[in-house]
């Protein structure tokens, strides 16, 4: 893949409660995020997001319940070789809320991430739907594959 310089970085991040508590429970992704493996899934656990204006323009996107930052880096993407790589340290802590957008039902993660392509990417409705289907099923192998208990 041709790189124009745009690399991006994220890290690896622990989870605590609410309470501030380890849950013993380590976030990380694949060594390196291109636009396919980024339309997959959101890999990039990034607790806040800062993105260089001069590289990239200024990125605006529709007003959205859930999802901006992924659709603010899906339009990064939209760069031509625009990569991210995997810092592996620690340098997050993610609250775990038994209350929080992160765990809602299904149908209304399903219709956030429909949204999002449909939305914000402006895919067609159809298009939407299979980006929607397909971004689901790799959150469920990133939390198997990336996700390590200690």
């Amino acid at each position: 893949m041709k790189n124009n310089g745009y690399n991006l970085s994220f890290t690896e991040y622990e989870k605590i409660d609410e309470e501030s508590k380890p849950l013993n429970v380590y976030v990380s992704g694949p060594e390196m995020v291109n636009k396919r493996k980024m339309y997959n899934y959101d890999y990039i656990g990034q607790l806040t997001m800062m993105y260089s204006t001069k590289a990239f323009g200024l990125i605006q996107i529709k007003d959205i319940k859930k999802n901006n930052d992924y659709a603010i880096r899906l339009q990064l993407y939209k760069k031509d070789g625009t990569c991210a790589y995997l810092l592996k340290e620690n340098l997050a802590k993610y609250r775990v809320r038994k209350v929080s957008i992160s765990h809602d039902k299904f149908k209304k993660k399903f219709k956030s991430h429909y949204d999002l392509f449909h939305l914000c990417d402006e895919k067609s409705p159809i298009v939407a739907i299979w980006y929607a289907c397909w971004n689901m099923f790799y959150g469920v192998l990133k939390k198997k594959r990336y996700e390590k208990k200690y």
